[in-house]
């Protein structure tokens, strides 16, 4: 019987020196660590939310509707997956960086106030006459 414990105990710190040495298979051990997503902010069906909370295990973003908030005057909250809100943020990280690429700097304006005054009172002498 000693033995036979012997050779249990060997097999088992063969098999921590084996699970040490090789990476753990993705999504199995070792979860994503969704702390990044606490105090974003994002939009879902024309309201703004405010992402609060992240359940470690059933992987529930806890949000605060932000547009009933300002309107009634308390807060109501929304529960959404987090793949679900991964994605709407990289949508919505997407859709804005177009935007800020293709903004161009003003045009500055050469005309003062005295060159408007002046034709102005140039247009407005003609129809009197």
């Amino acid at each position: 019987m000693k033995l036979l414990t012997e050779l249990f105990v060997a097999k088992d710190a063969e098999r921590e020196e084996q699970q040490k040495s090789e990476p753990a298979p993705s999504g199995t051990d070792e979860k994503q660590d969704n702390s990044d997503l606490i105090g974003k902010e994002l939009m879902i069906d024309n309201r703004r939310y405010l992402i609060e909370s992240v359940g470690k295990i059933s992987g529930d973003v806890s949000m605060r509707d932000i547009t009933f908030q300002n309107n009634v005057g308390f807060p109501i909250n929304r529960v959404e997956k987090v793949g679900y809100v991964r994605r709407l943020l990289e949508q919505a990280e997407k859709e804005t960086q177009p935007e800020e690429k293709t903004k161009s700097p003003a045009v500055p304006t050469t005309e003062t106030v005295a060159e408007y005054c002046c034709c102005l009172f140039i247009l407005t002498s003609n129809k009197s006459d």
